[in-house]
């Protein structure tokens, strides 16, 4: 199975493209690594940036189970804590 999250931006309220991921820990890590360069927008803004997972894909029968509404699973700064 694989997982697509988006990273919702609040401040421009806009997000990212779907970025796929084997589990949900892939996912946060994935972020956590980003948020710890200093010289990131997640840095400097981590209470700005929400993870939000949107589907479930599962690639051998080619089907999506979407989230509606997305689920989030994170804010930065809840990761960073």
């Amino acid at each position: 199975m694989i997982q697509l999250y988006t990273l919702l931006d609040k401040a421009s309220k806009t997000t990212n493209h779907p970025m796929a991921f084997q589990s949900q820990r892939d996912a946060l890590d994935g972020l956590r690594q980003v948020a710890l360069d200093e010289k990131t927008a997640l840095a400097k803004h981590p209470e700005d940036f929400e993870l939000y997972q949107l589907a479930d894909y599962n690639p051998r029968t080619m089907e999506m189970e979407t989230f509606d509404p997305p689920i989030k699973i994170a804010s930065v700064k809840e990761i960073l804590n």
